[in-house]
């Protein structure tokens, strides 16, 4: 599942509740299409009710439930189709809809995890953006016009203040133009097939931050190629599946070769070996053994909470280690303003 995609006008908190309650009646007894009749009644959007109130329908009409779902590919990710398929083949569906709900909770979990400690930096940083304009463009220039009339020395902090304000003031549309231009064409270009898997892979060779990325897209993996294996969805299918619902083209590709590899007749490891800047030799010989031993979707999800735990670590570092980092620079640039304004006042009290 890509956990930092929305699906469009669908929350995942519905989605969520959405697994998680027809697992329960599904467990209980209750027929496929009773339990969809009182889940679409209980949606709370629009277009989730209209989503669950179609497949209620299909259902219904007799159609299957993984055909009901494959109708809706924004709503319904290809892990959860593929492992309905099983589920309704072998007649194991509550047990099916009960690991998928297990995955979703845990990918939500560690989604809210990254988004808390990524927001507070994002805030105090915008803030002190918007702060700096302020100053720069409204406050300084009414503050240090008055020096400039005084035949006074200015100090360096002052001086430095006023080629700044005055740099804004004069070229701060251009620079403000340059930067939207750069972002427009960015982003266009971040759109395109061949521009999205150049950023994505400058992205993976930056230094500390590509590690981390490297290991959230592993651990996706192993959790969805696991979850899968566990429910009973075939190899080749359960790459598929997870290449589909991969979030960075790079590695989406890199299961589509890996599953042509291993339906050519190589193993698995041998297969994820072939792609060593994406896949680390820890992951392979971990696969090794658990093809060995016959429990590839045991070790994956061992692999997944492996890599889950250590993004985790991260991302609390890292905000354990950005709030001192941020009040450091607010005080050193309240510091250079307070110097810049009243080192010029205190040169005039002793003259």
């Amino acid at each position: 599942m890509k956990i930092f995609t929305k699906k469009p006008g669908i929350r995942r908190e519905e989605r969520l509740f959405f697994v998680e309650n027809l697992s329960l009646m599904v467990k209980a007894g209750l027929p496929l299409s009773r339990a969809m009749e009182v889940l679409a009644r209980q949606a709370g959007s629009a277009r989730w009710k209209q989503v669950l109130s179609e497949v209620h329908a299909d259902l219904a009409k007799g159609n299957s439930f993984e055909a009901s779902l494959a109708r809706h590919p924004q709503a319904f990710d290809p892990p959860f189709v593929s492992m309905v398929r099983v589920g309704e083949l072998k007649g194991n569906l509550a047990e099916v809809l009960d690991h998928y709900y297990k995955f979703l909770f845990r990918s939500e979990a560690i989604r809210k995890k990254i988004q808390a400690a990524v927001t507070y930096p994002a805030v105090v940083v915008g803030s002190m953006f918007i702060v700096g304009i302020v100053m720069v463009v409204y406050i300084l220039p009414r503050i240090l016009d008055i020096f400039r009339e005084i035949d006074v020395p200015l100090p360096l902090p002052t001086r430095l203040a006023i080629a700044m304000a005055n740099g804004v003031v004069s070229y701060g549309w251009i620079i403000l133009g340059v930067l939207i231009l750069a972002i427009v064409v960015l982003v266009a270009a971040g759109r395109t097939k061949r521009g999205k898997v150049i950023w994505q892979i400058a992205v993976l060779k930056m230094p500390v931050i590509g590690p981390v990325i490297k290991e959230l897209n592993i651990s996706i993996i192993a959790r969805n190629m696991g979850t899968l294996l566990e429910a009973g969805v075939n190899l080749a299918e359960a790459f598929e599946a997870a290449a589909d619902a991969a979030g960075s083209a790079v590695y989406r590709q890199s299961l589509l070769d890996v599953r042509d590899s291993v339906n050519r007749g190589l193993f698995m490891h041998e297969a994820y070996a072939a792609f060593p800047d994406l896949y680390p030799q820890i992951m392979v010989q971990v696969i090794t053994v658990g093809e060995e031993a016959g429990v590839t979707d045991t070790v994956l999800l061992s692999l997944a909470g492996h890599y889950e735990a250590r993004v985790e670590r991260f991302f609390e570092t890292i905000a354990t280690v950005i709030e001192p980092v941020l009040i450091f620079i607010i005080g050193l640039a309240v510091a250079f303003m307070a110097f810049a304004i009243l080192l010029p006042i205190y040169s005039l009290a002793q003259a």
